[in-house]
């Protein structure tokens, strides 16, 4: 015979049940008031283009397409608007039109100023004494290609 008669059974089990059911409910309140909002964060989409020149002087850069000649000396510039200031890894790579890339020049850690950024492919950004002469890569035997630079940057 058992010794809990079957009401008292079922008030343990009632409340077992209500017990668990409570915790439960505390248990999610307490998950509630552990949620926090930060800040806002503002991310600021950056702008730029590259320029390029055939004398390597300040005010002879320009965006617009180049047509050169076999031989001929030939530089870029990265010049980058709406920047942060953060330090940043970047690379000017050589395209050719025949899908050849050439990785030339990396600045490993360059200081951003906030707003606009004129920046040489050097070893350091700082030109243009320096600047990279792409046209020791673009020596064309036969034929016509097209070349461009591309500069990528990273966050460092």
């Amino acid at each position: 015979m058992n010794a809990t008669p079957k009401p008292q059974r079922t008030f343990v089990a009632v409340t077992l049940i209500t017990v668990i059911a409570v915790t439960t409910v505390f248990l999610v309140y307490a998950a509630i008031l552990a949620t926090y909002m930060g800040s806002n964060v503002t991310v600021n989409s950056l702008g730029g283009e590259i320029q390029y020149s055939v004398s390597n002087i300040t005010g002879t850069y320009s965006a617009g397409p180049v047509s050169i000649n076999n031989g001929t000396y030939w530089y870029a510039r990265l010049y980058m608007t709406g920047a942060t200031a953060q330090n940043v890894k970047i690379t000017f790579t050589l395209v050719c039109s025949n899908s050849t890339m050439w990785n030339r020049v990396t600045i490993n850690s360059y200081s951003l100023v906030n707003g606009a950024n004129t920046i040489y492919a050097t070893s350091d950004g700082i030109g243009p004494t320096g600047n990279y002469n792409w046209g020791l890569d673009t020596d064309v035997q036969s034929g016509t290609l097209t070349y461009y630079v591309k500069a990528t940057t990273e966050t460092v």
